[in-house]
């Protein structure tokens, strides 16, 4: 039993080591980094010279974006879920949550931005068709950066949407639901209020984690906050980042500390969401227990009838944001309120041509090399800890850095990839396998275990070796969910800025954070350009996932067809 736990325990040694050592440097951080003035100086005379009005600010504001962004996105899920199953289409909101999913944070912030801003498309339409005297300048307020951030809290909980309706769509495959809502229907509840009553509450029970990792992401996101959030106040994640961009040591120990502030505000912002979720709740069930005439009502039905308006409209939002950056990538001279430009060019993208053929080599290689050392250590992981105690500490051994804001996580890292000299790419490697290996194990942990392993021995007494044992039978037979885990392995290297500039210290550039910079001052024209290969990318990664699926599945028929 000790030689059976010695091999995961020595695993589970290496990995916690630089998420130990992450959590290790962000708390030496905060405390000085051998400040010679005693510490307890350093930190009160840091915080004396901050900003108090707007720390507050920021922090309440912070903490509104995640518990607020993540509640709508969930009543969103909710709302769809109820629909699909009254007219069973999942398959149509599988596809509009796909679209978004597949589209990086930056960029789906760029195509808002383009699409609400003054003088975009959609103004210039409604100014030719709607308006009827047509204004020579275009309107001078805007949704984006308003103060309230009301459109950055709706546009962050539309992109963390198809996060939680995924993992809602497998609950529902893996459950037999259908005939839980034909037992509540027999008991006389009308079929929505049945969906509601005996399925959600289910499915939230699958929904807590996922949503804690939301709140805390969102709570010290930066790319969409830089893009769409209002000026003033901040959220304390670009605040942070601005003070550790400065080049004096005293602004980014005042970074670290504000990190430190972002983990107990996060915490303060999972309570809170615990709480509403809890009220209502409690709400809820009192109303369903003494207001019968509900069960039978209707009117939650008729709600449902809103749903493909609702869908037109993010449907027709991304297909339009799509249209305006193509035209204006392609835009010469676009006075307001012409609908089209006075001519066409390719110059911007030929200039984006030749800027983004390292970015891109940069982007792809980064991926490939995280999703292929992901896959092999969580799937050697899953493995050598199956059947044994361990198995639960090495998923919160993994989950750890979920749990904590990425930008003071981070911080932390950085301090130990400095001292050890690893050069800029292998550090940002290092950095998207640390937040891409939790959604492996997510993915891969269930379908490894359910793996019957009749299929090894009967291979194995046809006289094959492990090794092609292994890979070419098991491995084999796991590879849809293998392929599903690497496509989203790819999604989400893709999306992460933070671990590539802050860890390569701004060295290594990629799609992403090019389009970043540009998004916060350069050309709309380059910017169009950038948010479209981006978009292109992550279509083309996942048109060949598919394909790579179908080919699988019709050895599989064939296989199965020679067989029989």
């Amino acid at each position: 039993m000790q030689n059976k736990l010695a091999l995961p325990i020595l695993l589970m040694i290496l990995i916690s080591l630089p998420l130990g050592y992450g959590v290790f440097g962000f708390i030496w951080g905060m405390i000085g980094q051998g400040i010679e003035w005693p510490i307890r100086d350093f930190i009160a005379k840091s915080f004396s010279n901050l900003n108090k009005s707007a720390l507050v600010d920021s922090s309440i504001f912070s903490i509104k974006v995640a518990v607020l962004s993540t509640l709508i996105a969930l009543i969103l899920c909710y709302i769809f879920i109820v629909y699909a199953f009254l007219k069973n289409q999942f398959k149509l909101i599988s596809i509009l949550m796909g679209a978004i999913f597949i589209i990086p944070h930056p960029t789906f912030a760029i195509l808002l931005e383009l699409t609400f801003s003054n003088a975009s498309m959609l103004e210039r339409w409604l100014t030719w068709f709607i308006v009827s005297e047509r204004p020579i300048l275009p309107n001078t307020t805007s949704l984006i950066h308003s103060p309230s951030g009301g459109f950055y809290i709706l546009a962050m909980a539309i992109k963390e949407a198809p996060f939680i309706w995924f993992i809602l769509l497998g609950v529902t495959l893996t459950h037999d639901f259908k005939n839980q809502i034909k037992v509540a229907q027999s008991l006389g509840y009308e079929e929505a209020f049945a969906i509601i009553r005996c399925i959600l509450p289910q499915i939230y029970q699958h929904l807590k984690f996922p949503l804690y990792t939301i709140i805390i992401f969102v709570i010290g996101h930066v790319e969409m906050a830089v893009i769409l959030a209002p000026f003033e106040p901040q959220t304390l994640g670009v605040m942070i980042l601005t003070l550790f961009n400065e080049t004096n040591e005293f602004s980014r120990h005042q970074a670290f500390l504000l990190g430190g502030w972002l983990i107990i505000l996060g915490l303060f912002a999972l309570l809170l969401f615990h709480l509403i979720i809890k009220i209502c709740s409690d709400l809820f069930h009192f109303i369903m227990t003494h207001h019968s005439a509900i069960k039978k009502s209707y009117s939650v039905r008729y709600l449902m009838n809103g749903v493909p308006i609702l869908n037109f409209f993010i449907g027709f939002t991304l297909v339009l944001g799509i249209i305006g950056l193509f035209i204006l990538s392609v835009a010469t001279y676009w006075p307001y309120p012409m609908l089209w430009p006075e001519s066409l060019t390719l110059v911007h993208w030929k200039e984006v041509a030749i800027l983004s053929l390292p970015l891109l080599f940069n982007t792809l290689l980064i991926a490939f090399i995280s999703v292929l050392f992901s896959l092999i250590i969580v799937m050697f992981l899953i493995e050598i800890t199956k059947g044994t105690k361990v198995r639960h500490y090495a998923s919160m051994l993994l989950f750890l850095p979920l749990l904590m804001p990425m930008i003071g996580f981070l911080l932390g890292i950085l301090i130990l990839l400095n001292q050890l000299n690893i050069p800029p790419f292998f550090a940002v490697v290092i950095g998207h396998m640390i937040y891409m290996m939790p959604y492996f194990y997510f993915m891969l942990q269930k379908p490894l275990a359910a793996f019957d392993k009749r299929w090894l021995y009967a291979s194995l007494s046809l006289g094959k070796t492990p090794a092609y044992s292994y890979f070419f039978v098991k491995i084999r037979l796991l590879i849809h969910p293998i392929i599903f885990t690497v496509l989203l392995g790819f999604i989400i290297s893709f999306n992460q800025y933070l671990p590539t500039f802050l860890l390569s210290g701004g060295e290594i550039e990629t799609l992403n954070s090019q389009a970043l910079i540009f998004a916060q001052g350069g050309s709309k024209r380059l910017l169009a350009a950038f948010a479209i290969m981006q978009i292109a990318l992550s279509l083309l990664i996942l048109l060949m996932g598919g394909l790579l699926w179908k080919c699988t599945r019709k050895s599989e028929l064939y296989s199965e067809s020679a067989i029989g």
